[in-house]
């Protein structure tokens, strides 16, 4: 078999040496997927197939597993790496070097229970909230709000503001869910995150994601 990156020919005695890209069924030898992911992982917020004009992204679990046990690694490094940074807020433009948060445990999932160990890493090194205009965001793939409990790359997609399930939107087609939309305050607060206020009130309430 020939990966379709590097055009380097594999016997069939070297099957374990390519990697079936899932998503778009392209056929590349691991050493170019694991290329990518070292090139790739953390400079950008997806990670996607290597061959050229693909644009399949990679899943967490699939760069897991070329990764084998260099993950946990890379993981390491791209912390101590990003707990260094400067962040620029989206809005203001106001720069500032970014801190490590201060060490938390039982952080609350927007789904329910609490953020495992490695959710609670990317909240410490990359939650940004702006001393400034108050934006909170992300400082690694600038989404705002900051995603928290997902990664950058499984925050990509929309999801509706009340019962949390995938959607197109902010906001799913379930009746009960519409229902809370149409009483609710249609203004968006200075951290970026919706108003969970109830509409007509004088005074939006303090943000529930931000003090929650």
């Amino acid at each position: 078999m020939q990966c379709l990156k590097c055009e380097e020919c594999f016997p069939a005695s070297q099957m374990q040496s390519i990697w079936y890209i899932q998503d778009c069924c392209h056929l590349v030898c691991r050493s170019c997927v694991k290329t990518c992911i070292l090139s790739k992982y953390g400079s950008e917020s997806q990670v996607k197939c290597p061959v050229p004009g693909c644009e399949c992204v990679l899943s967490v679990e699939e760069m897991k597993s070329v990764m084998a046990g260099e993950w946990e690694k890379l993981e390491a490094s791209l912390m101590e790496k990003m707990a260094r940074q400067t962040v620029t807020c989206v809005s203001c433009g106001h720069k500032i070097w970014l801190e490590r948060g201060e060490e938390v445990s039982g952080v609350a999932h927007p789904r329910g229970g609490f953020l495992d160990t490695l959710q609670t890493e990317h909240y410490l090194a990359n939650r940004f909230k702006c001393p400034v205009c108050s934006t909170e965001q992300c400082q690694l793939c600038q989404k705002s709000p900051y995603h928290l409990g997902y990664s950058c790359q499984e925050s990509q997609g929309a999801c509706c503001r009340y019962c949390l399930s995938p959607c197109e939107s902010s906001l799913c087609v379930s009746q009960e869910c519409r229902k809370k939309a149409d009483g609710a305050c249609p203004k968006t607060l200075p951290c970026n995150h919706k108003c969970f206020g109830f509409l007509g009130e004088d005074t939006c309430p303090d943000c529930l994601e931000c003090n929650g």
